[in-house]
């Protein structure tokens, strides 16, 4: 009797598979950490503007941040797999992109930011907008890109956004 039930339950998993409310909730709240991180570091690069002395404190919060999206996208590795797996895909592709702008934009925002106002000069002033517009533009594709992603998955999968 014990082998027939777990045979049946196996079977309802193989057939039914995860829920995908479970396995969207996963993702999303995995998104959301990202979020979270972002904000973190772009308030302690803020803070450290106009102040060299915080340029250590800078780089080690983007070199945390870079850890800690490698540590969020394991994590959504791990989440079991759905379909085709898009928006896992979806979530993976996002959180490289920010990878990327970690390793270039912010990485460049760290130097101009760590200079004194002595030697801040109109033209490195004009840098420093340039890659703020430049994050802001990459991060709302990357963004979109998601949202389109998930409100793919929510309706395939007949789930109700917020």
């Amino acid at each position: 009797m014990k082998e027939l039930i777990v045979l049946l339950f196996v079977s309802v998993v193989l057939f039914f598979g995860i829920d995908p409310l479970k396995y969207h909730d996963q993702i999303a709240a995995v998104h959301e950490k990202l979020l979270q991180e972002q904000e973190k570091l772009e308030k302690v690069l803020n803070d450290a503007t106009g102040k060299p002395d915080q340029k250590a404190t800078a780089l080690k919060q983007l070199g945390d941040f870079k850890t800690r999206i490698h540590g969020l996208v394991d994590t959504v590795k791990k989440v079991e797999k759905l379909d085709d797996d898009a928006f896992k895909n979806a979530f993976i592709t996002y959180a490289k992109g920010m990878l990327q702008i970690a390793d270039n934009e912010y990485k460049q925002i760290i130097e101009i930011g760590a200079l004194t106002d002595e030697q801040m000069t109109e033209e490195k002033a004009k840098k420093e907008q340039e890659l703020i517009k430049a994050i802001n533009k990459k991060f709302d594709l990357l963004d979109d890109e998601f949202q389109k992603a998930q409100e793919q998955f929510a309706a395939k999968h007949d789930i109700t956004l917020f």
